[in-house]
């Protein structure tokens, strides 16, 4: 079973029709909030026989910060793709994109490691940093934030013990 966080955002749709074209079996993630008419929309923009994958989808919604609600979500996935995140350049969404963004990745990589998940591929933008970072990254720093990105990549790796990739081909 693979998890897909995000998948009412236009990543996460597309990702979920790839998926379950390759016959896949998918649980998606989504906030109450978010609206998975798009999806449906994104699956009939190509060919209108997808839709039938769309009734495959194991749709779950809930927040990526709830410990024990991702826990439970976990409990017969082996592979995560995590594209959630909110980008927003609002100064009144900040504490909203911190909580999303960096906690919720940090619950969502934790509780992959209690279930024992066999790959996480974690799926961003440097639109996700948020506008000031942005900017020093075109004008200032940009060899820091870099620096900084990819000791977290490795610091995830490591931790993940090399399961932090993407998923085998299909045996």
């Amino acid at each position: 079973m693979i998890l897909v966080t995000g998948a009412s955002g236009l990543l996460g749709s597309h990702l979920l029709l790839s998926l379950l074209k390759k016959g896949y079996q998918v649980k998606a993630l989504a906030t109450a909030e978010s609206s998975i008419s798009k999806v449906l929309t994104a699956f009939t923009a190509y060919n209108d026989e997808d839709e039938k994958l769309y009734a495959q989808i194991n749709w779950y919604y809930g927040s990526i910060t709830d410990t024990e609600f991702i826990y439970d979500l976990l409990a017969d996935v082996d592979y995560v793709y995590h594209c959630a995140a909110i980008v927003s350049f609002s100064p009144h969404d900040i504490e909203k994109m911190n909580d999303t963004n960096t906690r919720g990745t940090e619950v969502l990589v934790n509780m992959c490691l209690l279930r024992k998940v066999k790959k996480f591929c974690h799926v961003s933008s440097v639109a996700a940093l948020g506008k000031q970072v942005l900017m020093n990254l075109l004008q200032k720093k940009p060899i820091s934030l870099i620096a900084r990105r990819i000791q977290i990549m490795a610091y995830l790796n490591i931790t993940l013990k090399g399961r932090f990739g993407v998923l085998p081909k299909r045996v």
